[in-house]
């Protein structure tokens, strides 16, 4: 299992960004340095997200992979709220899985917001 850090580097309302916002992943990329669809199926409940903004708890979550169509999302529940009510964000992950490269989420009403990887650390999980 692999464990991304990112910070923000665009949002709506934050047009350059804020270093304090991190996304935490936790997920396996296959031999390409991409998310792996078989090793997702094995253990879902592994692949974990948090999101932690500046001066806030952080919201805890997951990524989820959709065979249908082939894309990749992100749930992060709210204050409050379980994570099966959570909306599911759209990931468009980078070429690599690398420190500089940008990831990108879409939520359902279509704003994104951009994220530079900051950190990748292979775990024992």
């Amino acid at each position: 299992m692999q464990r991304i850090t990112l910070t923000l580097l665009s949002a709506p309302g934050l047009p350059m960004g804020d270093s304090r916002w991190r996304l935490s992943l936790s997920l396996e990329a296959g031999p390409h340095g991409l998310p792996d669809t078989a090793a997702w199926a094995a253990r879902t409940a592994d692949w974990s997200a948090a999101l932690t903004p500046p001066d806030a708890a952080p919201r805890l979550g997951d990524i989820h992979h959709d065979d249908d169509f082939g894309c990749w999302s992100l749930r992060l529940a709210e204050e409050g709220h379980s994570l099966g009510d959570a909306a599911q964000e759209f990931i468009q992950f980078p070429a690599m899985l690398r420190p500089g490269e940008t990831l990108v989420t879409r939520a359902p009403d279509g704003s994104e917001r951009a994220w530079r990887i900051v950190e990748v650390m292979t775990t024992g999980a």
